[in-house]
């Protein structure tokens, strides 16, 4: 038995409060922990297609969240590019590539994808990972004991300036 939590990114209120609520449930049952990224959840509900997934999300200010996965031979998705705050356009020219899947809101950015990748397939509606998906994706780390250390176990956030946590 483990716990399993979604790392982000994400909402910072809710990235914060759900990984709090997890602490304390590990805490007090005497659990491990399992943390997930967002964006490898929601890469491993399109593996069976067999591209590369390229997730973009608006983080506001001309800058995305941007992160590239792909399915391995073993069946695991894994991360090729980790999740980053960075310009759509060095993004696109960076790390993706012209067959990849984007997904997020990918549409929201569809004129500036197509310039560039004129061929890419955009996923139409805006995607958040599912609970099923999650699971899956953090399977692989139950089974090899990859647990969070509970003490320092963190969000991932990527916008330093906007989600500085005071200690």
């Amino acid at each position: 038995d483990c716990f399993l939590v979604g790392l982000g990114p994400g909402s910072f209120t809710g990235l914060r409060i759900a990984l709090s609520v997890v602490k304390g449930l590990s805490l007090v049952l005497r659990k491990p922990v399992v943390g997930v990224g967002s964006f490898l959840a929601l890469a491993e509900e399109y593996s069976f297609l067999n591209k590369d997934v390229c997730i973009i999300t608006d983080a506001k200010k001309n800058l995305i969240y941007g992160g590239v996965y792909r399915k391995e031979r073993s069946g695991l998705v894994k991360e090729i590019v980790a999740p980053k705050l960075i310009k759509l356009e060095d993004f696109l020219k960076k790390y993706a590539k012209r067959n990849c899947l984007f997904l997020g809101e990918s549409l929201r950015f569809k004129e500036e994808i197509k310039a560039i990748y004129p061929q890419a397939l955009i996923s139409s509606p805006l995607h958040y990972p599912k609970a099923s998906f999650l699971i899956s994706a953090g399977l692989d780390k139950f089974l090899k004991r990859k647990f969070l250390n509970i003490d320092s176990a963190e969000p991932l956030y990527l916008h330093p300036l906007t989600c500085q946590v005071r200690r």
